[in-house]
């Protein structure tokens, strides 16, 4: 599982996909879905551009069908856009409080 691979901004930078679909993106050039030999990307914004959440489903063949269960990777954002939480398959995982604008403290 590549959970740990979601990194903050999924931003398009002009890498290629490998697959057998290509990469799909919203109008304001967020990775939506990417498809790799083996897994499926899928990924949900919020209006400002916050990474909401990330799935990734192990594919065989092709298909999820017969396949390890995704694992969900979701984040919670307060009113600064700043990430407060962390929830892997639902279950929160980890939080952070902020000292100021974007210094976490724990």
């Amino acid at each position: 599982m590549r959970w740990w691979r979601v990194r903050a901004t999924m931003r398009r930078t002009g890498s290629r996909a490998t697959g057998t679909r290509p990469t799909t993106g919203g109008a304001a050039g967020e990775l939506r879905e990417r498809n790799r030999p083996g897994e499926r990307l899928t990924t949900t914004y919020d209006a400002l551009g916050n990474l909401l959440t990330a799935t990734v489903q192990p594919l065989v063949n092709g298909s999820p069908v017969g396949a390890p269960p995704a694992t969900t990777v979701g984040y919670r954002v307060d009113g600064e856009s700043r990430r407060v939480a962390r929830s892997v398959n639902g279950v929160r995982e980890r939080g952070w409080l902020y000292r100021d604008g974007i210094s976490p403290v724990a």
